[in-house]
């Protein structure tokens, strides 16, 4: 396991609890299935099941197609928050449609101007975006219809980058 150095400031929670398949995935409940983490976010989690950063500088930009948002990541979920938030994107309570992409997990939040965002993290192993770090501006309708066209915003090319570059608003 790798040391993190995570920002004293930020609230940390005890090392997480993950139980690892013999493949090296983690099983998570509900329709998500077994999935497999970058060896970075599993050692974020073997280090500190999650944490929270709100109001200790943690800002970072994410890239829509139609233009940068800047935002302030609140906190980190731990890992029964990832799988429970995850499964809510799967199986909404207002339609049968996925309201992310297969492939992404919930792996905490983040405020703008006006949006409620998550941070997610892609879990698609095989595909180029492995363990790249997106935001998504929560709607309730199905994947790309009515107010959940903005799609996804691109952050950071791995768990460690997107940790690395938070940094104070006034740096962006």
């Amino acid at each position: 396991m790798m040391s993190l150095n995570l920002n004293p400031a930020w609230q940390k929670n005890d090392p997480a609890q993950v139980v690892f398949n013999s493949d090296g995935s983690v099983t998570f409940k509900g329709p998500i299935g077994d999935v497999f983490l970058p060896d970075d976010y599993k050692d974020f989690l073997l280090e500190s099941e999650g944490l929270g950063t709100k109001d200790e500088n943690a800002w970072f930009i994410s890239r829509y197609r139609n233009g940068s948002k800047i935002l302030e990541l609140e906190w980190l979920g731990n890992l029964r928050n990832i799988m429970l938030g995850t499964w809510g994107f799967q199986e909404s309570l207002y339609h049968d449609g996925y309201m992310v992409p297969k492939g992404y997990v919930d792996i905490g939040t983040a405020e703008g101007d006006k949006e409620y965002t998550s941070v997610l993290l892609s879990v698609r192993k095989g595909e180029s975006d492995f363990g790249k770090v997106f935001t998504w501006m929560e709607s309730h309708d199905p994947w790309m219809e009515g107010e959940n066209t903005q799609g996804l915003g691109f952050v950071a090319d791995s768990f460690t980058e997107f940790m690395n570059n938070l940094t104070d608003r006034q740096n962006l």
